[in-house]
């Protein structure tokens, strides 16, 4: 596995937030398919091993920057020189995609999905989750979303996450505008929670599968500290 810490801004023995570029990307998609790999959601759909998992998220996460558009903003966390966490955004104005953007992500999507297709039949019940997710985006408010969130395994719990979401939020909070994100773990709702989210709406995507959530927070000049 190609270590995930390359390039990019080096810090100490704190966390240091800043922009992935695109020729960069490697790393981040590594990172992210590591961090999805044992997504609560993810994994009960698919099913398998963790590892089994991993290694069609890798073409999956490829697949899916390529398809992003141009407006969509990728940053990292680095620990210790390592890149150690990846977040994906869209600032205001960019949503809804147009419907080249649409048709360019759908492409690349089934590209990328190939090999999950074939490893993980049950997949195929992540089409219509994401359509039902991408419905209930809101339309009719600027802001920031914060399209992905990924976390390497190894360093959780130490800040990382907290770091990435917070990059975005001070870019929100500085333009006066609202931030969106879609999650499903217990745990990321509690962390988007101390920041100032709340939830917007709740569903089912199956049974025993943990709930889908949909979280705004209003723009603040002071959101409350997390460690």
């Amino acid at each position: 596995m190609p270590d995930p810490g390359a390039a990019g801004p080096r810090g100490g023995g704190s966390i240091t937030v800043g922009e992935v570029h695109r020729p960069d990307g490697r790393e981040a998609v590594h990172v992210l398919a590591l961090s999805f790999a044992d997504e609560p959601a993810l994994s009960h759909i698919l099913g398998g091993s963790r590892r089994r998992r991993y290694r069609v998220l890798v073409p999956f996460m490829w697949a899916g920057l390529r398809s992003y558009p141009g407006s969509t903003e990728i940053h990292g966390a680095w620990l210790a020189g390592r890149l150690v966490g990846v977040g994906l955004r869209m600032p205001p104005g960019a949503w809804p995609l147009r419907r080249s953007q649409e048709l360019r992500g759908v492409v690349w999507g089934l590209l990328g999905s190939l090999p999950m297709l074939v490893a993980f039949p049950r997949a195929v019940r992540m089409f219509p989750r994401m359509a039902e997710q991408q419905r209930r985006h809101p339309r009719d408010r600027p802001h920031w979303y914060l399209w992905c969130v990924g976390v390497h395994p190894s360093f959780r719990r130490r800040g990382v996450g907290t770091a990435l979401a917070r990059f975005v939020i001070d870019k929100a909070d500085a333009d006066g505008v609202g931030c969106y994100l879609e999650t499903y773990g217990d745990g990321t709702e509690a962390l988007y929670r101390r920041l100032g989210f709340e939830v917007r709406d709740r569903w089912d995507i199956g049974p025993g599968a943990p709930p889908a959530r949909t979280m705004w927070r209003e723009p603040s000049s002071g959101a409350a500290d997390v460690a």
